[in-house]
């Protein structure tokens, strides 16, 4: 019999109507991905008592048992929406002409939305994860590519029936040369920012510090809230004669940033005037700045924001899905 290769499995995830109750049906839309690894955790307590005798462990039972791995997948816009909206809790849809526009902003409340993972698992079958709740999302853009990556947080592996979900070829992925970082004294004035130099690289994640272990009188967890937001920005940035991120800098001003990756080189959606996109603006924070010059390179500028207030972070993605998963 030939083995299974990864390659082989469908992947599909729905939001739990009922809280932490798993779903069943409906898994129509599945995950297009590159990595994926949730799978089974424990912990167990051990006796190690003494009782005259040379073994060194006498009992061992399992105290805490849970589920938590990641997702990686490309920044296609319409793969972005799952971790997205998971992840900030919120996602507010307008569409139109074929491409909607959601508007996500965090949930600022520790009971984040659940859902079911399933997937296949070779010559296992097919497992499930319910319960689960987004911990971290980090977006990735690079010169030539772009990832997310979600890590969850969820209730142990069961098995289920098989699910054949449906793909749709994935078109709307953007890249480096897609994305742009812009400043402003305030959010609201993001609508107007400056843009900084170059893009060379970029990398945003956001943390909901979920963490299964904190329900300690239940092997599951009952369930999995959030425990306070975390937020950092990090970009390569060439410079050029527009760009005053340094002075900023030794100033120690704090400023808003919006990260942007606009589609512009792509077909419109549907029949709409839209285009991919994702951008998401963060509040006023202070900036560091390293700025290391090598002999045969352009000058950058390395920026790192760990951002204050991250329960004010929003942003929209537009692509072509009407209803979420």
């Amino acid at each position: 019999m030939p083995f299974s290769k990864g390659r082989n499995q469908a992947l599909a995830v729905k939001t739990e109507a009922v809280r932490g109750v798993a779903e069943t049906t409906g898994f129509t839309n599945g995950v297009q991905w590159e990595d994926f690894s949730v799978t089974t955790k424990m912990e167990s307590f051990k006796d190690e008592s003494a009782d005259g005798t040379v073994g060194a462990l006498k009992n061992q039972v399992i105290s805490k048992q849970w589920a938590e791995g990641s997702i990686k997948g490309k920044g296609d816009t319409n793969g972005l929406l799952f971790p997205i909206s998971k992840t900030f809790g919120t996602a507010t849809p307008t569409t139109a002409l074929g491409a909607t526009s959601w508007a996500f902003s965090v949930l600022n409340n520790n009971l984040l939305p659940t859902f079911t993972i399933i997937t296949g698992r070779g010559d296992e079958g097919s497992r499930r994860v319910n319960g689960c709740t987004s911990k971290k999302i980090t977006l990735d853009f690079k010169s030539d590519d772009s990832t997310y990556a979600i890590d969850v947080v969820g209730r142990s592996e069961t098995t289920t029936t098989a699910i054949t979900p449906a793909f749709t070829k994935q078109t709307f992925t953007l890249l480096g040369k897609n994305t742009t970082l812009a400043f402003a004294a305030t959010l609201a004035g993001l609508s107007s920012a400056t843009i900084i130099g170059e893009v060379v690289s970029a990398t945003f994640e956001f943390d909901n510090s979920v963490e299964a272990q904190f329900f300690l009188g239940s092997v599951n967890p009952i369930d999995t809230p959030a425990n306070g937001r975390k937020a950092t920005l990090k970009a390569t940035i060439n410079l050029n004669a527009t760009n005053s991120l340094l002075a900023q800098f030794e100033a120690g001003t704090k400023l808003a940033f919006r990260l942007d990756s606009n589609g512009s080189n792509l077909p419109v959606i549907g029949t709409s005037a839209l285009r991919p996109r994702i951008y998401i603006d963060c509040p006023p924070s202070l900036i560091m700045v390293d700025y290391p010059i090598e002999r045969d390179s352009y000058i950058s500028y390395d920026l790192s924001v760990e951002i204050e207030n991250p329960e004010l972070i929003n942003g929209l993605l537009i692509n072509s899905l009407a209803t979420n998963q």
